[in-house]
């Protein structure tokens, strides 16, 4: 997941050292994006400013890869309409 999300601009993505979520770094207004990933995106998606990570936001991962991979289409979708 880190490795799909650092190749969609604007997003860096530190893989995690263990459990079930990244917090990637947004270029622009992070708090906005995680907002239109869960509205209009359907993605599960917070900003990491709830987490004390002010310019991320979380993602947790799990289940089906077929489900990460809609995730990152919806996740470059919405990245391309900002």
């Amino acid at each position: 997941l880190a490795d799909a999300l650092n190749e969609l601009p604007g997003l860096r993505c530190v893989a995690p050292q263990g459990g079930l979520n990244v917090f990637p770094s947004f270029d622009r207004d992070a708090d906005l994006l995680a907002r239109q990933l869960v509205v209009d995106a359907g993605v599960p998606a917070c900003p990491g400013i709830a987490f004390g990570v002010p310019g991320h936001f979380r993602l947790q991962f799990g289940g089906e890869e077929d489900a990460v991979g809609m995730a990152i289409e919806r996740i470059a979708e919405t990245l391309r309409d900002l």
